[in-house]
């Protein structure tokens, strides 16, 4: 980029080099500053009248310069932009191609390093592969079947120095330990099932003989308790004999009780009726005299204070008891 030279603002109006040519102030960054002195020394310089047309559209006229200068200053800037997005375009485009031509080209370069490559995984994939297999027939197995699996997965794999190059050796000998392993495991699980063989048929010859004592035992039982009915029958028979009697014996006992009881109640009635009888009379016999002793308590008072015989203070007494004086009473 050449160098940008500062433009002497001193020769001619900022204003008027920018009109001629916009784009200056983007070449030369002392512009923008010289400008913006410029339009505030003529915003300074103005006469301020606002109390006249021609004052207020002088105003309205210098903000409009203003104005007009932004955009055209601004429409340069755009115009720049858009040379400039069209150079970046240009250049993107062509930096596109050279990624896409050059990586195509990189990856022909390389085919054959990863052919190779995916090879060796394949390679290592399948070696691992088959010592996993072979350390798992070194596992326990349960069924013939499951042995039998496992050892045509050992089998059907070929250990080659070609394939398995320094681990050859290793993977040879742990397929043999494999075989040799599920060789063990057949003649295991052929003496466990001869082993549960002879289990099962002693258990089943247990069996037999505790069903037959179980049989006896029931048999014998069943003896013992039929002997048992029958002497429980006799001892019933013979309870309830004596059982009938007892109650035959307590049933004249408990006659003999009644109707002593009975006689004995009806003696205890009477002599309540007595005393009842005693008792009410008695309460009567007080009841009198105390009505008595209130009545002529009552009947000396008239006497005394209505200065009337005895006779006649005995008929008021006798008509307030009576009931037959309104408002008036004698309390016991």
């Amino acid at each position: 980029m050449a160098d940008t030279a500062t433009i002497g603002h001193n020769s001619a109006a900022v204003g008027e080099m920018l009109a001629e040519d916009p784009a200056l102030i983007f070449r030369d960054p002392s512009m923008l500053d010289a400008l913006v002195r410029e339009i505030e020394g003529e915003i300074e310089a103005r006469e301020i009248d606002t109390e006249t047309d021609k004052g207020r559209k002088a105003i309205a006229s210098l903000a409009y310069s203003i104005a007009r200068r932004k955009a055209a200053l601004d429409d340069a800037g755009k115009a720049l932009n858009e040379d400039h997005r069209k150079a970046i375009n240009a250049v993107d485009a062509v930096r596109r191609d050279l990624r896409d031509r050059l990586d195509s080209l990189k990856t022909t370069a390389r085919k054959p390093l990863d052919e190779w490559e995916a090879a060796e995984e394949k390679r290592k994939m399948a070696i691992d592969r088959a010592r996993s297999i072979f350390r798992g027939a070194l596992g326990h197995f349960d069924t013939i079947e499951a042995v039998e699996r496992m050892r045509e997965q050992v089998q059907s794999l070929i250990v080659t120095e070609e394939v398995f190059g320094v681990q050859y050796e290793t993977a040879a000998a742990e397929q043999k330990r494999a075989l040799e392993s599920l060789n063990e495991q057949d003649a295991r699980i052929d003496r466990e099932i001869n082993e549960r063989a002879e289990l099962e048929k002693l258990r089943a010859e247990k069996e037999e003989r505790e069903r037959a004592e179980r049989e006896k035992a029931k048999k014998e039982a069943a003896e013992k308790a039929e002997a048992e009915r029958i002497e429980c029958e006799r001892k019933k028979a013979a309870d309830e004999a004596a059982e009938a009697e007892r109650r035959k014996h307590e049933a004249a006992l408990e006659e003999e009780r009644r109707k002593s009881e009975a006689a004995q109640a009806e003696l205890d009635r009477q002599k309540r009726e007595r005393e009842q009888e005693a008792a009410a009379k008695a309460k009567r016999e007080a009841d009198q005299a105390h009505r008595s002793k209130i009545m002529t308590a009552a009947k000396e008072a008239i006497m005394e204070h209505g200065g009337i015989g005895e006779d006649r203070a005995k008929k008021i007494v006798l008509a307030i008891v009576a009931g037959s004086v309104p408002n008036v009473e004698v309390r016991f």
